[in-house]
This record gives C-alpha cells, structure tokens and sequence, in this order.
C-alpha cells in the first residue's frame, strides 16, 4: 500500500518533543517490523479505528489521494442526517451536501461546487451568502449550530458529505483549483479599497491548530485579520468590523491583499479561494494531534490541498527565507539557491504549483 510505511513513521515521530536520533531509532524500527510482519492494506482495517484514520491523514499529507480510510473522518457524528443513501457521483435525484465542522473547510471544499449538480447545500451561517451569490445554480442552508437539522424535510434521494468532495473529483494534485473561484461583494471592496494601507500584508497568528507571536509577522503596510480574543500589535492596521462574523467584510479585505502571512486557519482558505498568495507557518500546539490536524499541509512548501500557498514547516524556515530574502544570514548550501535573486521576493509561489 502505497505510503504506509512512511505514514507509520510520520505519526510514530511528528510532533514528538525527543532528539533527531531518538526519532531514527523509532523509524529504523519500523522498517524493522515492516519487514517482519508484511504489513499490507488488510492489516491496516485491523487496526483501531483511531489509528486507521491517522495513517489515513498521514498518508494524505505524503501525498496519496486515493483516500483509503477517508470515511472515517465521522463529520459531525450522531447529528447528522444519515437516512439517505450515499450519492455515488453520478445517479440523478435530489442530493443534500451536508457541512463540515469549520468554516475554512467548507470555502476549501468550494472549490467543488461547480461540479456538482444543482443540490441543496448547508452550510456555516455566515458563509451562506457568498456561497449564494458564487453559486446561483445550489440552493444553501444555513445551520444554525452543529445539531441543527431542523430544515431536513425528508424530500432527497442522495446525501453527500461535503469533504467526500474530494475523494470524488480532487484524485490528483493537477485537479484541485488554483485559480479564483470566488468573487467578493464589489460594493464591499470599493469601500475598503480606500481605508487600506498601500500594498497591505494580512497577518493571522493564533488558532486552534498552531499559535506565534504576532511580532514575528511585524511588516510593513501589516493588516491584522486575526478574530477572537486577541490584542491587536499597535504597528497593524485593524479594520473595524467583526473579525470573525463579518465575513462579506473579511473577504473584500483579503480581496485586496498583496498576500496573507501567518498561521493556518480559515483565513487562508479564503485567501486561496480569491486568488490571493500565502505563507502558511505550521507551528505545533500543545495538546493536538499534529499530523491529524495538518494532513493537508505536507511536508514540503507545496499542498495541493491549498495551491495559493508555500508552507513552512516551522518558523524557523520561514525566518531563515527571510533572511535570504535580503541576502542575510544564508547558509553556504543556501547560496546557490538564492544567487541572482536579489531584490526578488523568494517568499512569492510559482504561478505554476501543479
């Protein structure tokens, strides 16, 4: 089974505060075993439920798509509407799309839903309207919490869970989107057009999944899009809305970034989905299971899962391309890499990342 193995070795040693050579010892002991014991896809069904879907999102992360356990994700289990038959892809009827769990995810899985037919999708309240507006051709639902489903009629024939999107139509890195696939209110940008600073920079620095210190982000022309409970660094502008509930607000804004830089949340999501750049900086949090949260980051700088994006996985990459940036601090095996780019920003992706 393809990436098994090395999955094994990416959830026995990611996250884990032990020295490097502590970690090889591990992983040589899993090519140990791995030899020992032949361990194949139907040993991989015997395992706990748990481990199946971690090798599942390690795999991912290495790069496989054929999304071997991905049914094990249990979006939103026990409140959910489970009495329809599963849509295959392709049998006509009236299919409901049933929401993920964030708000990031649903705008990722957007990409898709121009390729559905026209359904009924629910989704994340605060979302409903740009989905509405992007996609006429849907009918959206806001929920108005994870239990509601107070709106279920019993009037469908299929039911599809929203990120089984992808196990459908995004089987290879070259069909995911990359370019734009959702436009802001124009009215919104032509307001906020004016009130940024020139050439502005998005930062994010704190989530669920990864937290940093915002004075590590300090840049010129900066634009704070961080939500929550925060204190804001008083050299970012900060627009005055709702961070985290005005989201027509949000999406103009990002709209007319030069780039977003930070940590990953929705806020990157939304980003890719405007065709806007980003730096995402993956920084593990205490008490998360890493590789679970950050399948869809890789292990490299590039994710088809967000092809906006060049990762970082951890900061200390993201400062040392910094610094190459302007010629500074560039290790001797760096130099060859970096010569000639001078006055070029390394941290800008290809416009090409298939």
């Amino acid at each position: 089974m393809k990436y098994l193995r090395e999955a094994l070795k990416l959830i026995a040693t990611e996250g884990m505060d032990e020295p490097e050579w502590r970690k090889q010892k591990i992983r040589q002991k899993i090519d140990r075993d791995w030899k020992k014991h032949k361990w194949n896809l139907q040993v991989l069904r015997m395992m706990p439920l748990e481990w199946q879907w971690r090798i599942c999102c390690a795999r991912i992360q290495l790069g496989a798509l054929d999304y071997e356990g991905w049914n094990l994700r249990r979006p939103r289990e026990g409140a959910i509407p489970t009495h329809y038959p599963l849509w295959d892809g392709v049998s006509p009827g009236k299919l409901l799309v049933l929401g993920e769990q964030g708000i990031g995810d649903e705008v990722m899985y957007a990409g898709a839903f121009h390729l559905l037919p026209p359904c009924t999708i629910e989704c994340e309240p605060r979302i409903s309207r740009v989905f509405a507006r992007n996609f006429p051709q849907h009918q959206f639902i806001g929920r108005a919490d994870v239990n509601d489903a107070s709106w279920d009629t019993g009037d469908f024939d299929f039911q599809l869970f929203m990120g089984d999107l992808a196990r459908l139509y995004w089987t290879a890195p070259e069909k995911f989107p990359y370019e734009p696939y959702l436009q802001p209110d124009s009215e919104k940008v032509a307001y906020w057009r004016d009130k940024l600073p020139e050439n502005p920079v998005g930062i994010i620095w704190h989530g669920r999944q990864a937290d940093l210190d915002p004075e590590k982000l300090k840049c010129e022309n900066a634009v704070s899009l961080q939500y929550g409970d925060v204190e804001h660094p008083d050299w970012a502008y900060v627009p005055d809305i709702d961070l985290m509930n005005d989201i027509e607000d949000i999406f103009a804004i990002t709209s007319l970034l030069t780039k977003l830089v930070g940590i990953p949340n929705s806020n990157v999501h939304f980003a890719a989905s405007l065709g806007i750049s980003s730096e995402v900086i993956l920084t593990p949090k205490e008490g998360e299971i890493f590789n679970a949260l950050n399948w869809r980051w890789g292990t490299g700088h590039r994710t088809p899962w967000c092809r906006r994006a060049r990762v970082y996985q951890n900061y200390a990459l993201f400062e040392r391309a910094l610094h190459s940036e302007f010629g500074q601090a560039v290790r001797p095996e760096d130099r060859r890499r970096v010569r000639g780019m001078e006055g070029k920003n390394l941290l800008t992706p290809a416009q090409n990342l298939s």
